[in-house]
Formats: C-alpha cells, sequence, structure tokens
C-alpha cells in the first residue's frame, strides 16, 4: 500500500533553521495539514530544501491536534540522513518564533504536490530573495552542496569568498565551468584554480575562455595559449580585445 505523501516546502533559511532547531532534531514534526488519518498510521513527508533540494522521510502519526494538524515521529532507520539534515543549514540563533512569511507550506496527500517552478525568471527571483537572507556560511553551505541554478547565482555573488564553494560541488559540470571560465566577475583564484586542473583544461572551450577572460591570472592564461590550437592562436595574434601579454604571446607563436 502506498503511503500518504506530505510536502513541506521551505521558502527561507529562517524557517528551515527554525524546525532544524526546535523539531528534526528530535527527530520530528508538526504537519499544519487537514488529514483523516489516525494515531500510528505510517505516513511519509517529503521536505523541500531553500537551496532546492529534496529529502524524503518516512514515519508514523504520534499525534493528532483538532483543527490544527498532526505530530509525525520519524522511523529510526532515518536518524543518521535527519542529524546529516540538520547540520545542512548551520543553525540560526535567536530565530523568530512568530509565524508569518518564513513559515513553510505544507501540502496533504491529495492537493497539488510542489515541483519545478515553470517560469525559469521567477524560480531564479525566488532563489536570489532566499540567497539575500543567508549568511556568508550559508552561502558557502549551499555553494557546495546546491543545485545548479544555486550554484550560478551563487558564482555571480558580490561576496568572491563565496566563488571557491561553488567549484568545489561534488555535482558541478564541465558546462557550468565553461561559462565560469569566461565570467569577468569571478575570484581570480576560481580562474587559477579552474586553469590548473587537468579534468578541466583538457576542455578547448575552457582554455579558449580562460584565456580570453581580463582576470584570468597572466601567468595561467599564456600556459594555456600553449594548448589552444592554431586557428585560435592566429585569431588571439590579430585581436585588440585581449591583453597585450596575450596578443604578443600569440603573435609570437604565429610567427614562430
Amino acid at each position: 500500500m502506498d503511503l500518504p505523501v506530505f510536502h513541506v516546502v521551505y521558502k527561507t533559511s529562517t524557517a528551515f533553521s527554525r524546525d532544524c532547531e526546535q523539531q528534526l532534531k528530535m527527530h520530528g514534526l508538526f504537519l499544519r495539514v487537514g488529514s483523516v488519518l489516525d494515531r500510528q498510521d505510517p505516513v511519509k513527508v517529503v521536505l523541500h530544501l531553500p537551496d532546492g533540494d529534496q529529502v524524503e522521510l518516512s514515519g508514523e502519526v504520534v499525534q493528532l491536534v483538532a483543527g490544527q494538524g498532526l505530530a509525525v515521529q520519524f522511523s529510526p532507520d532515518y536518524r543518521g540522513a535527519i542529524e546529516k539534515l540538520t547540520t545542512k543549514v548551520p543553525i540560526q540563533t535567536h530565530v523568530s518564533q512568530e509565524p508569518g512569511i518564513s513559515d513553510p507550506e505544507f501540502f496533504a496527500p491529495g492537493q497539488k504536490a510542489p515541483g519545478e517552478v515553470p517560469d525559469t525568471v521567477a524560480r531564479s527571483r525566488n532563489l536570489q530573495d532566499q540567497i539575500s537572507e543567508m549568511t556568508v556560511a550559508q552561502k558557502r553551505n549551499s555553494a557546495l552542496h546546491g543545485r545548479k541554478d544555486m550554484r550560478m547565482l551563487l558564482i555571480r555573488d558580490r561576496n568572491k569568498t563565496i566563488h571557491p564553494f561553488v567549484i568545489k560541488n561534488p555535482a558541478i559540470t564541465l558546462d557550468e565551468i565553461e561559462q565560469i571560465a569566461k565570467m569577468p566577475s569571478v575570484n581570480p583564484d576560481v580562474l587559477r584554480t579552474i586553469a590548473k586542473s587537468k579534468e578541466w583544461n583538457r576542455s578547448m572551450t575552457v582554455c579558449r575562455n580562460l584565456v580570453r577572460n581580463p582576470k584570468t591570472p597572466l601567468k595561467e592564461a599564456l600556459m594555456l595559449l600553449a594548448k589552444l590550437p592554431k586557428s585560435d592562436v592566429r585569431a588571439l595574434a590579430k585581436s585588440s580585445n585581449v591583453r597585450t601579454p596575450i596578443q604578443q604571446a600569440a603573435r609570437k607563436k604565429v610567427t614562430g
């Protein structure tokens, strides 16, 4: 028999941090939903985190509060996952107890479950709102563990100390690295790391973007120039849109 599924959507890190501190640490959660269930009924709860990740937990109903909702205690099998979850976002001190805009949204079985936002502009705006509420530590954690849309917003964050954590994210793809390599707003240390990576500098697109990027450290840019095909080198030799040392080095390679 399929378990009834409840969705809990955390729009802000404040709401998530509060529930981590007050409920999830005790391996339970109070769901403010109306539902025809009894005590000890098994349920599944899907947590939608502020960074876009989802976590599924199973448990049973342990308390029913008329007109308010129900309390779920999660299975001991999920304790390790919950402990890892509660360290995903650093717990904030003095978290507001007032209900309001920072509260999560609850979806009971039978309601339309939350899915991907079809309007990518709206989703990006929503993520940007989340980021604006984050501390530096939370941004670094989200850069290290967040999804692609979160990563690509954080790589543009004004605080350049966030940028190195984005490329340390184990889920980052070569396509993202190719985009990052041509961004002049990125922390130069990130560009240096990409340039030195044997995995990433095998891509000619990465090399080409780094050589042309005015913020790539010159030593690394000149090193990658040697990896480019002759057609690219000739183009650089003629280009007025690259740094003079790059143009001169390219001309030297062309003339032999």
